[in-house]
């Protein structure tokens, strides 16, 4: 299985080789073993995460812009062209005039 690495370990505590992983025959692929020579001293497993937890940040990221975006917006309100207070209501150039009729 991708990720998993094992070392062999010095007494000193440095790593001295690399070993090479080995699935067992007859197996679905799901097992995985690593073979170090006899009396080789101290093997080390272990699991590299490291696209595990760029794919993490990135789902993290996705899940940001997501809930950004299904927050309400602004919203402009449509004037009333009836209220003469309302800075934003358009005026009709024809109530402007200056025609006085009789």
């Amino acid at each position: 299985a991708p990720g998993w690495r094992a070392t062999l370990v010095g007494e000193d505590g440095s790593p001295q080789q690399v070993l090479e992983s080995q699935v067992p025959t007859g197996q679905l692929g799901w097992s995985q073993g690593f073979i170090a020579p006899a009396g080789s001293g101290q093997v080390v497993i272990s699991f590299d995460q490291g696209q595990r937890t760029l794919w993490l940040w990135l789902q993290f990221a996705v899940l940001f812009v997501l809930v950004v975006l299904a927050l309400p917006s602004r919203q402009r309100r449509d004037p009333d062209p009836d209220d003469p207070d309302d800075p934003d209501a358009k005026v009709d150039s024809a109530s402007q005039s200056n025609v006085i009729i009789r």
